[in-house]
């Protein structure tokens, strides 16, 4: 899935040094493809190898969906930061669903 996409992507393009950096903790912590939404988790160090390879990802194996087209839009000290960024960035895609708004406000660090 997400995880294995943005970890080849990372040995891809920055090699030995950037899975080094970023494996020990990278981690998708939340995926939705309805609302087009993951939430990753990264070391801080590593966030923007993370994120720069993260919007070089055009597909997800083993998904549904052909064509993806990923960018950062918050990056947080804590998993709670982010969901609340999360509902505060894109409110109308929870108010559609309260069943992913509930497992979006379930993740644990």
């Amino acid at each position: 899935g997400l995880y294995f996409a943005v970890r080849s992507g990372v040995e891809r393009y920055f090699g030995d040094t950037g899975i080094a950096a970023c494996t020990q903790s990278l981690a998708v912590k939340y995926y939705s493809p309805e609302l087009r939404l993951a939430i990753v988790r990264a070391p801080r160090e590593a966030f923007q190898i993370v994120s720069a390879t993260a919007s070089l990802v055009t597909n997800i194996r083993d998904s549904k969906v052909r064509f993806v087209r990923v960018s950062t839009i918050h990056v947080g000290g804590t998993i709670r930061s982010t969901q609340k960024a999360a509902l505060r960035i894109y409110p109308r895609r929870f108010n559609m669903s309260n069943v992913h708004k509930e497992e979006l406000l379930k993740i644990q660090a």
